[in-house]
């Protein structure tokens, strides 16, 4: 029945049927109803890579933000968000949305390289927890302490790998 539903709302490309996939799916991580990872990659293609301006647009009105956030989370069970510069985006405009700057601004300096439309993204990203947080360590000191931090490795990575273009980026 699920699967009806699902197809169903995928069948017409209306930003409303997006919206309102993420409900669906936030009622399906609350009754613990199971989605394989091949669905869950798919309608995370279909909802957040699709027309990802009308969904973050909306991230207020579509769940409140922990629920949101959760539900994102469940979509992404065994899927490398890293891979993709639009889920990793997605993911922390969802963890500043729900007040953890901390976590979102390293996300943000992990992408203020490999695309020009998201670094500009990820930079308006990096200057709302700013706002939010002043306290918060610069992009440098995120960057360098990655450098060190087995946890960061990920973040390192994506800035070696960007860095001609993400220091361009950063304001130092």
């Amino acid at each position: 029945m699920r699967e009806l539903q699902l197809a169903a709302l995928q069948g017409v490309g209306a930003d409303e049927n997006r919206v309102e996939l993420i409900r669906v799916c936030n009622e399906m991580r609350k009754k613990d109803e199971l989605l394989p990872e091949a669905a869950r990659s798919r309608l995370l293609s279909w909802v957040y890579l699709g027309n990802r301006d009308t969904v973050l647009a909306k991230l207020d009105q579509t769940l409140p933000v922990d629920e949101h956030l959760a539900t994102f989370r469940w979509l992404i069970q065994g899927i490398d968000v890293t891979e993709s510069i639009y889920l990793t985006f997605t993911l922390a405009r969802l963890l500043e949305a729900g007040g953890d700057c901390d976590a979102a601004q390293r996300l943000y300096v992990s992408l203020l390289g490999p695309s020009i439309t998201v670094a500009v993204k990820a930079r308006e990203g990096l200057e709302r927890c700013k706002r939010k947080s002043p306290q918060l360590k610069s992009e440098v000191e995120l960057l360098t302490e990655s450098l060190y931090d087995k946890g960061g490795l990920h973040l390192a990575a994506v800035t070696t790998r960007y860095w001609g273009q993400g220091l361009a980026m950063m304001s130092l």
